[in-house]
C-alpha cells in the first residue's frame, strides 16, 4: 500500500476511511511521518476506540522502523520524497527514531480516549476533586454499586410520601405491562444517563420542575373533572342531538358514533374515553369532512358545535401535554435520586466510573485557561491530535478533546481524524457520526477520501457496491460512493471470490443452513478458523452454538468477556468461598446480599449493633431459614465433589432461575468443574476456589474451542477482517415506529433547550413542527444505523461472503433481499439460490484443532493449563456438552415428577400431566430442541420407578418427598433426599439416578460413587432419629431390573 499525498503531513485534515481501505496503515503511516520529521514524541496524540487498536499501531510503528532501517520497507522512496531526505538520511532519522523511542516510549500517547482522560485526572488530582489514589471501578464493580444505590433508593422513598406515590404510580403504570421493577428503575437510569453532562447544565435540570409539573396536571384534571367542562360536554351531546334531526344530516352513521362516544365520558369521567374520538386527533375537527359540513347543514347552531368540540379538543391537548410533562419530570426526577445514590456512594468508597471520567475530564478542560501549566504537569505538549473511530466519538468525548485540539491548531498545530460514517453502529453508545462534518467545516479542514478497498475479493466488493449504491437510491441520507479495486488488480482475477445469497422463509430453520454451509466450505478447504459467522444478537449465536456442538464443529464464542465477569458466577464463586472459608465475614456479607438470599441492610446493621461479628450464629436469630440452608449446604460440602456440590447449589438455591440470563455461563461454570476434576490431582473446593481467582481472567465464557468457527456479533466484528464470513438472520426490523421514549431538543452549539416524547398521544395532540422535525430525524438515524450494520456485516468478508437472511420484508435482511431481487414478492416463496463465483480455500487447513470442551483459555496463557489441551476422544467418557445438558435436563425432570407423585399408583392421564408440567418447570433454560429430546427418555425412567412395585412404600402414608413435612428445624439440615418412608422403629431413604448405563458392570462402580452421599444422609438421620434403624438406597432408572436397587447403607 502507497503513501499518498504524504508531502501534506503537517495540514490538518478529516480523513474519510471506508472498510477494508486501509486506515491503520494511514494513520501508522501519518504518525511515522511525522515522528520522522522531528516532530517531538511528547507532542502526538493518538486516540483509538480500542486498546487492540492502540496495541496494533504501536506495534506496526516499531516494526515499520525496524523496515526502514534495514532498508526494506516497501515506501521508504515515498517516505523520501516527502521528507526531502536521502536513503542514508532516513536509516539515520529511524535509527535515531528507535533509540528515542526505546528511552521514552511511555511518552509515546497511544492509547483509548478512556486512558488518556484517565491519565488527565491523576495529573490534576487536586483540580478535579479526585484525590491521589484513583480507584476505577469497572463494569461489574459498578453493578454491583449500582444495585446497592437501589436499595438506598428503595429505602429513601418510603420515607417521603409524595415521592413515593409518584414512584409507586409510575410502577403500577410499568408494571401492568409485564417489567420487573428493578428493570424499570435500570431502564429510567439508562435512559437519561448518556444525556446528564447536557441535562445539569439546562434548565430541565431543576428539582422544583417535578412538582410543579404535577400541580399542573392536577389542575387540569380537576378542570375535566369540574362543573364548567361538565357543562361544555352537556352542552355539546345536546347540540349534536338536536343536529341529528335534520333530515339531510352528512354521514349520519358517524355523527351518531361520535355522540356516543361523547356520552361514554359520563358517569366517570374519564378524559380517555375522549381521547381516542378519531376527530380530536387532527389539529382541528374541522379537518373531518362530515363535521366540517355541519354548519352547511344547521348554519345557526353548526358553527357553536365546532367551536364546542375545539374547546374539547383543547382541555384533552392541555391534559395530554401535562401528562407528559409530569411522565417526563417524574422519571427524570427518579434518575437524579437514583443517581444521587450512586454517586453518594461512589464518593464515600473512594471510587469513580468510566461515565465520571469522562465528565471530570470534561469540567476540567473546559475550564482549563493556562494551557503551559497543563503541559508542565502532564510532561507534554499536545500540538498534534490524531483521533481514530471518529465517527463513534460521543459529545462528551469530542467537547473534552476540543479545548485541546483548538489550542493545537492555534499554535502551528494540526488536527487530524479517521473515520467512516457508514461504519456507524454505536450511536445507542452515545457516538454522533454528524460530528464528522460539524469539526470539518468549524476549523474548515480538508476532506481526504481513501476510495480503494484493499480486503473484499472482486466479486465480494462489486456486489457491495452493486448493494448499497441500490440502498443509497432509496435512502439518499445514506452516504455511499462506490469503493475502488487496488490498481494492481484491474482487470485481473476478475472473478477472484465466492458470493452466495439463499433467503430462508422459516427463521427456524437459519442455524441448520448456517452448519451445512460450513460443513461445505470446510469440504472445499476452508479451515475452520477461517470461518467467522456474524450474527446481530447473541441469542442468534447461542441458537448457532448448539448445533455446532452437537456436529462435533470446533468453534470459538464471541468471547466478549470472561468467565468470572458473569455477575451469576460471582455470586457462585463467593458462595463456594464461604463454604471453604465460613468464618470470614466478607464472604458471608457477600453471599446474604446476592441475589440468592437478599438479606436487608437493615438485618446486617442489627446484627452489628448486637454481635461484632456477622456469623451463622447471628444470623440465625433474625434470618432463621436462610441460617439454616447456609448450614445444610456446609454440611454437604463435606462430601460432595466440586461438580455435585455445584448440581447441589444449583437445585436448592434455584440458581437457574435467580439467574435467568445467565443460564449458559452458569452450564459452563458446571462444566468447567468436570474439566478440574479430571485434570487435576488436588481437586478440593479450596482447590478449585484457587484455581478460578488465579486463571480466572483468561477463562472466556460461552467458548468451546482455542481454535475453530469463529462466532461474534457484528458490533464485535467491527474493525475485523475474515477470510470467510457468513450472515444469518438479519432480523432487526427495518421500519421506525413511535416507542414513548424521550428525544432532547438542542441549540446550535449542542446544548439542551427541550424534550419531546416519541409517542402518539404526543403526536395526535402536540404534534408541532419540533416533533414532526424530530421524528423525521429519529426516523433518519435509526434506518441509517441499520444500513450502516449491515455495511459493517458485508464488508467482513475477503474471500468468501454467505448470507443467509430471513425473507421478512420489515427487517434488515428483506432490504437486503428487496436490494439484490428489485421486484421481490414477500408474499410468496423466497428466490431461488444466488450463487456466483467458486469457494476460495484457505492457505491451510488443518487436520485436526485442537478443542476446548467447555472454555477457553487466551493463548498465551495455554502452558498454564496444557493438561486441559486434550483431544476430545480422551474425554467422551463424560460425553460432549450436548449430551450433558440432556443427561442434566433429563435428571431433573425425572426427579421433579417423581417429587409430585404423593401415592400410587396413577392414571396415564395424571402422569401426562405431570411429565408435561416437569418439562416446562425445569425446561425453561433449555431449548425446544433439547426439551423434544429428552421426553421420551424421561418419561421412560419415570415410568420405570413408579411402575416398580418394590418402591411403593416410598409412595405410601408414611413416605417423604425432599423431606417436606419433617419440620423447619431440620428439611434445610437435611438437604433433597428423593423419598423416605419412616416407621416405628425403620427409616429408609431412596435416592434416585439418571445415569446411562451401557453395562451391568458399571453399576457397583456408579454405586461406589454415590455411596459416601447418601451415607451422608444416612448419618445425619441417625443423629437426628438415634433410636431408629436407618437404610439408604439409590435406585438407578436405566439399570437392568435386577439391579436398579442397590443399598448402600
Amino acid at each position: 500500500m502507497k503513501i499518498k499525498n504524504s508531502q501534506n503531513i503537517l495540514n490538518s485534515v478529516a480523513i474519510s476511511a471506508g472498510a477494508g481501505s486501509g486506515k491503520t496503515h494511514t494513520l501508522t503511516n501519518l504518525l511515522l511521518l511525522m515522528l520522522l520529521n522531528d516532530i517531538p514524541i511528547n507532542e502526538v496524540l493518538s486516540v483509538t476506540f480500542t486498546n487492540k487498536a492502540a496495541a496494533e499501531i504501536k506495534d506496526r510503528l516499531l516494526k515499520r522502523i525496524e523496515k526502514i532501517i534495514e532498508g526494506s520497507d516497501e515506501s521508504i522512496e515515498e517516505i523520501k520524497t516527502s521528507l526531502k531526505v536521502s536513503g542514508k538520511a532516513l536509516t539515520e532519522k529511524a535509527k535515531h527514531l528507535r533509540y528515542d523511542l526505546i528511552r521514552h516510549f511511555s511518552s509515546l500517547r497511544i492509547g483509548t480516549i478512556d486512558s488518556f482522560f484517565t491519565s488527565i485526572i491523576k495529573q490534576f488530582p487536586h483540580e478535579t476533586n479526585t484525590g491521589l489514589e484513583l480507584n476505577i471501578i469497572d463494569d461489574s464493580e459498578r453493578k454491583v454499586l449500582f444495585n446497592e444505590a437501589l436499595e438506598r433508593f428503595y429505602k429513601n422513598i418510603n420515607s417521603n410520601q409524595r415521592l413515593f406515590r409518584r414512584v409507586y404510580e409510575y410502577l403500577n403504570e410499568k408494571n401492568k405491562k409485564g417489567f420487573r421493577t428493578k428493570w424499570i428503575f435500570e431502564d429510567v437510569y439508562n435512559s437519561f444517563n448518556p444525556y446528564f453532562f447536557k441535562l445539569i447544565n439546562s434548565e430541565l435540570y431543576n428539582p422544583e420542575l417535578p412538582q410543579k409539573a404535577e400541580e399542573k396536571l392536577i389542575k387540569i384534571k380537576n378542570y375535566i373533572q369540574g362543573k364548567e367542562f361538565e357543562e361544555l360536554m352537556k352542552k355539546t351531546i345536546d347540540l349534536i342531538e338536536k343536529y341529528l334531526l335534520f333530515d339531510n344530516v352528512s354521514n349520519e352513521g358517524r355523527v351518531k358514533k361520535l355522540l356516543n362516544k361523547l356520552k361514554s365520558f359520563f358517569p366517570t369521567k374519564d378524559i380517555y374515553k375522549l381521547k381516542v374520538i378519531s376527530i380530536f386527533e387532527p389539529r382541528d375537527p374541522t379537518e373531518k369532512n362530515y363535521i366540517r359540513k355541519i354548519p352547511e347543514i344547521w348554519p345557526e347552531g353548526g358553527n357553536t358545535i365546532i367551536n364546542c368540540l375545539r374547546e374539547i379538543r383543547k382541555a384533552i391537548a392541555e391534559y395530554i401535554r401535562a401528562t407528559i410533562n409530569y411522565q417526563f419530570y417524574r422519571e427524570l426526577e427518579i434518575f437524579m435520586l437514583i443517581k444521587d445514590e450512586y454517586s453518594d456512594l461512589k464518593s464515600k468508597t473512594g471510587v469513580i466510573d468510566f461515565d465520571d471520567i469522562e465528565l471530570i475530564a470534561y469540567q476540567f478542560l473546559k475550564n482549563l485557561n493556562h494551557f503551559d501549566y497543563f503541559s508542565y504537569r502532564m510532561d507534554t505538549s499536545i500540538r498534534h491530535i490524531l483521533i481514530d473511530e471518529f465517527q463513534d466519538t460521543s459529545d462528551i468525548q469530542w467537547k473534552t478533546i476540543e479545548p485541546l485540539a483548538s489550542e493545537a491548531i492555534k499554535t502551528g498545530g494540526i488536527l487530524i481524524y479517521v473515520g467512516d460514517v457508514k461504519q456507524s453502529i454505536y450511536q445507542w453508545r452515545g457516538g454522533r457520526p454528524a460530528l464528522f462534518k460539524e469539526v470539518k467545516k468549524r476549523y474548515n479542514l480538508a476532506e481526504k477520501v481513501l476510495e480503494i478497498n484493499y480486503r473484499s475479493a472482486p466479486i465480494i466488493l462489486d456486489f457491495i457496491n452493486n448493494i448499497f449504491l441500490d440502498i443509497k437510491n432509496r435512502f439518499p441520507d445514506f452516504e455511499y460512493k462506490a469503493q475502488k479495486l487496488p490498481p494492481e488488480s484491474k482487470d485481473n482475477n476478475r472473478e477472484e471470490g465466492y458470493l452466495y445469497i439463499k433467503a430462508i422463509k422459516d427463521k427456524d430453520k437459519i442455524a441448520g443452513q448456517v452448519v451445512e454451509k460450513i460443513k461445505r466450505l470446510h469440504q472445499k478447504g476452508v479451515d475452520y478458523s477461517d470461518i467467522a459467522v456474524l450474527c446481530e444478537r447473541n441469542d442468534e449465536i447461542e441458537e448457532i452454538e448448539l448445533l455446532l456442538k452437537k456436529n462435533n464443529i470446533p468453534f470459538v464464542g464471541s468471547g466478549k468477556r470472561s468467565l468470572l465477569e458473569d455477575y451469576a458466577i460471582i455470586d457462585i464463586l463467593n458462595i463456594l468461598r464461604f463454604l471453604s472459608d465460613p468464618e470470614t465475614e466478607i464472604h458471608i456479607v457477600s453471599v446474604l446480599r446476592s441475589p440468592m438470599f437478599r438479606v436487608k441492610y437493615d438485618v446486617l446493621e442489627k446484627i452489628k449493633k448486637k454481635d461484632e461479628k456477622i456469623s451463622l450464629k447471628s444470623l440465625s436469630i433474625y434470618e432463621p431459614i436462610v441460617a439454616e440452608t447456609l448450614e445444610s449446604l456446609l454440611k454437604n460440602t463435606r462430601y460432595l465433589s466440586v461438580s455435585k456440590l455445584l448440581l447441589k447449589l444449583f437445585e436448592d438455591l434455584a440458581i437457574f432461575e435467580t439467574y435467568p440470563s445467565s443460564r449458559d455461563t452458569i452450564l459452563d461454570l458446571y462444566e468447567l468443574s468436570y474439566y478440574f476434576e479430571s485434570s487435576k490431582a488436588q481437586t478440593s473446593l479450596p482447590d478449585f476456589i484457587e484455581y478460578l481467582e488465579k486463571s480466572g481472567e483468561d477463562i472466556k465464557s460461552k467458548t468451546a474451542s482455542i481454535e475453530g468457527v469463529q462466532l461474534s456479533t457484528i458490533h464485535s466484528a467491527k474493525g475485523l477482517e475474515y477470510h470467510t464470513v457468513i450472515i444469518p438472520y438479519l432480523t432487526k426490523k427495518q421500519s421506525y415506529g413511535l416507542e414513548g421514549k424521550y428525544d432532547f431538543k438542542e441549540k446550535e452549539n449542542g446544548d439542551i433547550s427541550g424534550f419531546i416524547k416519541t409517542s402518539k398521544d404526543y403526536q395526535n395532540f402536540y404534534g408541532d413542527n419540533d416533533f414532526k422535525e424530530m421524528k423525521t430525524r429519529i426516523k433518519k438515524n435509526y434506518e441509517i444505523e441499520n444500513i450502516n450494520l449491515l455495511y459493517v456485516a458485508l464488508t467482513r468478508a475477503r474471500e468468501n461472503l454467505i448470507v443467509l437472511p430471513h425473507f421478512n420484508n420489515i427487517s434488515i435482511g428483506g432490504l437486503f433481499i428487496s436490494s439484490l431481487y428489485p421486484a421481490v414478492d414477500f408474499k410468496k416463496d423466497p428466490p431461488g439460490e444466488y450463487e456466483i463465483g467458486k469457494i476460495f480455500p484457505s492457505k491451510e487447513v488443518k487436520k485436526s484443532a485442537p478443542v476446548w470442551n467447555y472454555l477457553s483459555i487466551d493463548k498465551s496463557k495455554i502452558e498454564k493449563f496444557s493438561v486441559l489441551a486434550q483431544p476430545r476422544k480422551e474425554l467422551e467418557i463424560e460425553g460432549d456438552l450436548f449430551s450433558r445438558r440432556l443427561s442434566l435436563l433429563k435428571g431433573l425432570t425425572v426427579h421433579r415428577i417423581i417429587s409430585y407423585v404423593n401415592r400410587l399408583p396413577i392414571t396415564d392421564e395424571k402422569f401426562g400431566l405431570l411429565l408435561e408440567r416437569a418439562l416446562f418447570y425445569e425446561g425453561r433454560r433449555f431449548t425446544k430442541l433439547e426439551r423434544e429430546q429428552v421426553r421420551s427418555e424421561a418419561e421412560v425412567s419415570a415410568r420405570r420407578v413408579l411402575g416398580d412395585t418394590r418402591v411403593a412404600r416410598f409412595f405410601s402414608e408414611n413416605s417423604y418427598a425432599e423431606l417436606s413435612t419433617l419440620g423447619k428445624e431440620y428439611q434445610n439440615l437435611i438437604g433433597r433426599i428423593d423419598r423416605i418412608v419412616i416407621d416405628n422403629n425403620l427409616i429408609e431413604i431412596i435416592d434416585f439416578k439418571t445415569d446411562k448405563i451401557k453395562n451391568e458392570r458399571e453399576i457397583p462402580k456408579l454405586a461406589a460413587t454415590y455411596r459416601r452421599q447418601i451415607e451422608g444422609y444416612c448419618k445425619t438421620l441417625r443423629d437426628i432419629f438415634p433410636e431408629r434403624k436407618v437404610k439408604g438406597y439409590i435406585y438407578f432408572t436405566d439399570g437392568p431390573f435386577e439391579k436398579r436397587i442397590q443399598q448402600v447403607s
